[in-house]
C-alpha cells in the first residue's frame, strides 16, 4: 500500500521530527504494509533510506531549498493553480494521503496568512483528487486576512480532518468532516509510558528551560523577554535547545539575551539514562513539553497557541499550562518546587488519562483503516 505524507517541515526542530514520527507510528499500526513518500520543506533533513522517497512539495523532487525559492514557487503554484509534476504524482500513485499533526494552518497576521497559503495550500485535497486525505490531529486557526473560506474550501475535500482543540472545531464548524482528538504526540504515549523510568523526588537534577523567539507587539516580547531572563537566571536553570533550523533557532534566542552556552539538546537529556537528567523541564514549545513527559520527566508548558491548553487539559493536568505573555515567574518556579519535591500527583494524572489516550488512538487508526482507495 502506497501512503504518502504531507505538510512535513523538518527533522533539525525534533518536535516536528516526532510528528513525522508519529504519523508513520500510527498509519503502520492501521495498514502494516504501508510504504511511505514524504512530503517536507526540508527534506534533507530526513533520513531518505526511511521512506521510499523524500521530496520538496514546490518542486517535486528531492533536495531542500531556501526559504526565498519556496515562496517564489509557492507564489506561482498558488496563483496557478498547478502542482510540481513529482508532487501530483505522489499524490495520484497513493493509496492514502496522510496529513502529518501539527499547527501549520494558520493565518494570525498577513506574514503568517501568506507563509501558510504559499507552503502548505498547495498541498491540500482538490476536488479532482481520486485519493482520500486524512488530517491528522492539528490545530487549525486563526484564519484571518481572508484564510477561512481557502483553508475551508479544501478541507471539504478530505475524508477526515482530525483536530486537537475545541477552538479548531469551532473554527471549523461548518465542515462535516471535523472530529476532536487529542495531539499526536499525546497518542504516542500509552506506547512509551513507564511509570519506573519517571524522575524521583528530589534527585538533585537541574530545572530545565526550553524557550524560543516569539513574534507579537513590541511591548509583549519586551515583557516576554525579560520573563524567560528571571527563569533563567534561577539558581540551577540549564538552557536546553530543541530546535536549530534556519528562522527557528532556540540558541540564537538565547544569545539574544545576552546568555551563553553550550545548550544541551532537550532529546539528549530527558531520557532515563541521561547524565544530569533534568528534575522538571520548563517549555515554551508544546511538544518541548510533552516529549519530556514521555520520557518521564514532568514539564510545565508555557502556551503561546491554544495547542497547549488543549493538550495539557487532556492529560488532566491543566493547572500546569500558562499563556506565555503573561505568566508569573513565581508561580511557575512554585511549581517547579512542588514538582521536585513531589511529583506523584501530577504523574497520578497523566496515569489516569493513559486509557483515555489508547482509546483515543484505536479509534484514529479505525479512521485509518477505513481510508483506502
Amino acid at each position: 500500500m502506497k501512503v504518502t505524507l504531507i505538510h512535513a517541515y523538518s527533522t533539525t526542530n525534533s518536535g516536528d521530527g516526532l510528528l513525522v514520527t508519529e504519523a508513520v507510528d500510527i498509519v503502520r499500526e492501521a495498514h502494516p504494509d504501508a510504504e511511505f513518500t514524504l512530503v517536507a520543506i526540508d527534506p534533507d533533513s530526513f533520513d531518505a533510506a526511511d521512506f521510499a522517497a523524500v521530496i520538496h512539495p514546490l518542486t517535486g523532487r528531492s533536495g531542500s531549498i531556501g526559504s526565498i525559492p519556496t515562496l517564489a514557487r509557492g507564489a506561482l503554484a498558488f496563483t496557478l493553480r498547478r502542482r510540481a509534476l513529482g508532487f501530483q504524482q505522489a499524490v495520484t500513485d497513493a493509496d492514502l494521503v496522510v496529513a502529518v499533526g501539527g499547527g501549520y494552518l494558520r493565518g494570525k497576521n498577513p506574514v503568517e496568512a501568506m507563509k501558510m497559503v504559499l507552503a502548505h495550500v498547495t498541498q491540500m485535497p482538490v476536488r479532482s483528487d481520486r485519493v482520500p486525505y486524512v488530517y491528522l490531529p492539528q490545530s487549525i486557526g486563526p484564519l484571518n486576512v481572508g484564510t477561512l473560506p481557502i483553508v475551508a474550501r479544501r478541507l471539504a475535500d478530505a475524508s477526515a480532518v482530525v483536530v486537537r482543540d475545541d477552538r479548531s472545531v469551532r473554527e471549523l464548524s461548518r465542515l462535516d468532516n471535523v472530529r476532536r482528538a487529542p495531539d499526536m504526540a499525546l497518542l504516542g504515549l500509552p506506547t512509551e509510558w513507564d511509570p519506573s523510568t519517571t524522575v524521583p523526588a528530589e534527585q538533585g537534577g537541574p530545572i530545565g528551560l526550553v524557550a524560543r523567539e516569539l513574534a507579537t507587539t513590541r511591548a509583549r516580547t519586551s515583557l516576554y523577554r525579560d520573563r524567560i531572563s528571571a527563569l533563567a537566571a534561577f539558581d540551577g536553570v540549564e538552557l536546553l535547545a530543541q530546535a536549530t533550523a534556519r528562522g527557528n533557532n532556540d540558541p540564537e534566542f538565547y544569545h539574544s539575551l545576552g546568555l551563553s552556552g553550550p545548550f544541551r539538546t532537550l532529546r539528549d537529556v530527558v531520557h532515563a539514562n541521561s547524565p544530569r537528567r533534568p528534575d522538571v523541564v520548563i517549555s515554551v514549545r508544546l511538544h518541548g513539553s510533552l516529549q519530556t513527559i514521555r520520557s518521564g520527566v514532568p514539564s510545565v508548558h508555557l502556551s503561546y497557541e491554544r495547542k497547549g491548553f488543549g493538550a495539557y487539559s487532556d492529560l488532566g493536568i491543566d493547572r500546569f499550562v500558562h499563556n506565555v505573555f503573561d505568566f508569573d515567574p513565581d508561580l511557575v518556579l512554585s511549581q517547579v518546587a512542588e514538582l521536585r519535591a513531589d511529583p506523584a500527583p501530577y504523574w497520578n494524572a497523566v496515569g489516569e488519562a493513559v486509557a483515555a489516550l489508547r482509546r483515543h488512538r484505536a479509534d484514529l487508526v479505525a479512521v485509518l483503516r477505513e481510508q483506502r482507495r
